[in-house]
């Protein structure tokens, strides 16, 4: 394409990352339909421009390991849907908020599983090969990684802004609020913030792979493979760590220690006896922003509300009741608890192991497996399972899951294959994957993220870097090189 064409790629590109907060506002703000998404304009022009795109460069760009494994995702999804059609329409319930509001045709059972197990998958396979294609040219990673990037730091401005605002009272409310407004101060005047998502939960999600791939900048030895001058990386940095503390998210506060230990694991072969001086600074770099972040609460804290609070009893406290007490009768009459999805998630699994119960089937059968709970407040939209793991393990049984399961182990596959290939782009790789496997360890216990652009975002991302990796390495001594010159100049 001529750079006209490459620019406009690389508009998309910027479109593509800024999307996210933008979606959001149109959902929350405008109270427009899930069914309006941004995603369905991006994939529409998106193959118009493809249409001027050469049929090599099409056909080279895109993943073809990739490409058999989200396909056979697909098949076993369309097995699931045909063996469960009966089942789930037969027992279909017409509930939810979003029915009510939107459309009762399409939260139907039916068209619920139509739209989980085909409808979506597909234009989330579509919009995915765009992505190839549009990375698959030059500079064109740096561009998306560069505009999540500035996302980010918006976010992070503004989350600041929301917690200083709400101690000085000046207007604090988020640009849009998933809870309305609610469960979002932890005490007195301390808040936790959104930025410009919808949920500290979503913004936390959000910064933890911006995180890990700015840090690893820090240690980049090239200016030309730098993202940003290094003053401004180490300043976007500090900005998106410490508003990563402040969304006091689970999420949050595991990714510094797994970004270190992940980190380490990926410069094994560096490491004898003692740490490099690189992973020494990235630790010293953590423990100055704990340090900033503490000293920034002691002043912004009113202390004759929080005489006996402690951010770690906090954080243990909230992990502990997100994960492990599913014995609690509280749990028990409270059906938007992860426990209880997660238990019902994994009987569904039990009595349907091979395929499953069809996608969007488990919004179906959730209350049949949790009858415990309270039927006042069955009609509330709190009856989805979404850890995607175990969503995808219920609802497209142990088949799909398999597949699942490959989708997302290729990208750390593919690194593993060419670890010795990756030279010249280290830390934007290590950046990329670092992000990745925190994000599908953490991220995946509390949203539905398989299916957002955001995951895809830094999914293609890694695949793409690793695929512009060159295939061979080759290694000269210097006696070699002196031969092969002396060879060379029986020719010239």
């Amino acid at each position: 394409m001529n750079i006209i064409g490459n620019k406009l790629i690389y508009i998309f590109l910027i479109l593509c990352g800024f999307f996210l907060p933008i979606q959001a506002f149109l959902v929350f703000v405008l109270n427009m339909p899930n069914l309006f998404q941004l995603i369905y304009l991006f994939i529409l022009i998106g193959l118009i421009i493809c249409c001027f795109i050469p049929y090599k460069k099409l056909i080279l760009s895109a993943d073809k390991v990739f490409v058999v494994l989200f396909f056979c995702l697909l098949f076993s999804m369309l097995i699931s849907i045909i063996i469960n059609w009966h089942s789930i329409t037969n027992y279909g319930m017409e509930f939810t908020y979003y029915t009510k509001i939107y459309s009762k045709f399409w939260d139907s059972p039916g068209m619920r599983m139509l739209n989980w197990g085909l409808i979506r998958p597909i234009l989330f396979f579509i919009y995915i090969l765009i992505l190839f294609i549009f990375l698959s040219f030059k500079d064109a990673v740096k561009v998306l990684l560069k505009t999540l990037i500035i996302l980010a730091v918006v976010s992070s401005i503004y989350s600041i802004y929301q917690v200083v605002a709400a101690y000085f009272n000046l207007p604090y409310g988020s640009i849009f609020s998933g809870h309305s407004g609610e469960e979002i101060f932890l005490f007195g005047k301390l808040r936790r913030v959104e930025g410009v998502f919808y949920e500290p939960g979503p913004q936390a999600t959000f910064l933890s792979p911006i995180f890990c791939i700015l840090f690893c900048q820090l240690f980049e030895p090239k200016k030309e493979n730098r993202l940003f001058n290094k003053n401004l990386i180490v300043i976007y940095s500090l900005l998106v760590s410490l508003t990563l503390i402040l969304t006091f998210s689970p999420i949050a506060y595991c990714t510094f220690p797994i970004a270190i230990l992940l980190l380490i694991l990926l410069n094994i072969n560096n490491l004898k006896l003692h740490l490099t001086k690189k992973v020494f600074l990235f630790i010293i770099n953590i423990f100055i922003i704990i340090c900033i972040t503490g000293v920034f609460l002691f002043f912004l804290i009113d202390k004759t509300v929080t005489q006996n609070f402690s951010v770690l009893n906090y954080m243990v406290e909230k992990i502990s009741v997100s994960l492990n007490n599913i014995d609690s009768p509280k749990v028990y009459l409270n059906p938007d608890s992860r426990s209880v999805r997660n238990y019902v998630g994994l009987h569904m699994f039990m009595d349907h192991k091979i395929f499953g119960v069809g996608p969007g089937g488990g919004i179906t059968y959730f209350f049949k497996y949790a009858n415990f709970t309270s039927p006042k407040l069955w009609l509330r939209d709190q009856h989805a399972i979404i850890n995607t793991h175990m969503k995808m393990l219920c609802e497209t049984g142990i088949l799909g899951f398999i597949f699942y399961l490959g989708i997302l182990i290729y990208p750390i596959y593919l690194y593993l294959k060419k670890y010795r290939l990756i030279k010249y782009n280290k830390y934007i790789i290590n950046g990329l994957l670092l992000g990745y496997c925190i994000y599908i360890l953490i991220s995946f216990q509390s949203t539905l993220q398989f299916w957002m652009p955001y995951f895809w975002m830094i999914y293609v991302l890694l695949v793409v870097s690793l695929k512009q990796l060159p295939q061979k390495v080759y290694i000269l001594s210097s006696y070699s090189k002196v031969n092969m010159q002396m060879e060379m100049g029986k020719y010239l």
